[in-house]
């Protein structure tokens, strides 16, 4: 299954597990859906080009409004192709309970708990049903849920960019932004794999 998410911070974006995508659009599984010339020549080249970089892409992020992103958006529910955007693992509510518990929130620490020791996972609407009066707390661990993202930004010193960068397939081209503003390029088919702007 194809699943894919719209981080809150970069709503202009979708992003997408790379084994997951390799897995699930694999060349003949592209050439079956039929998927427009466009769309498949996006998917193909983000294929070759993540063999080609010699490192490791866990996650990466496309334009939402890029061709593969609209096909992805427009077949949710469909073709294997799943919206994880209001999903809640039970390793998100842990990441959340540490940092309102870092922040000293008692009364979100609290509902957290609760969650925490229910084991709670799921997407928020179907957890709404169980937890009515969580809604809160089920935002706020959509929104607070990396620990150690967290910490580094609570430790980053003053006046240093403390947003956490991203990978982003646009253009053809790899390259690690921070919400909108390029930082380096990952160039094709050199030995170097980074270059500063």
């Amino acid at each position: 299954m194809m699943k894919y998410r719209i981080d809150r911070k970069t709503p202009d974006y979708i992003t997408l597990n790379m084994n997951d995508f390799l897995h699930s659009f694999s060349i003949d599984t592209l050439l079956e859906e039929g998927l427009e010339e466009e769309t498949f020549k996006m998917a193909n080249d983000i294929r070759e080009f993540e063999c080609q970089i010699k490192q490791c892409v866990y996650e990466f992020k496309i334009r939402k409004d890029s061709v593969l992103g609209r096909y992805l958006v427009e077949n949710d529910g469909k073709n294997g192709i799943a919206d994880y955007t209001d999903y809640i693992s039970y390793h998100s509510v842990c990441e959340a309970y540490l940092i309102s518990s870092f922040q000293n929130d008692a009364k979100m620490t609290n509902k957290l708990l609760t969650l925490l020791q229910q084991q709670c996972s799921g997407f928020k609407e179907e957890l709404l049903k169980d937890f009515p009066r969580y809604e809160e707390a089920l935002d706020f661990i959509l929104e607070n849920n990396d620990f150690e993202k967290y910490r580094i930004q609570v430790n980053h010193q003053e006046g240093k960019n403390s947003e956490e960068p991203f990978v982003a397939f646009e253009d053809g081209e790899w390259t690690i932004k921070t919400f909108g503003e390029e930082q380096k390029r990952i160039l094709k088919n050199k030995e170097v794999p980074y270059e500063e702007d």
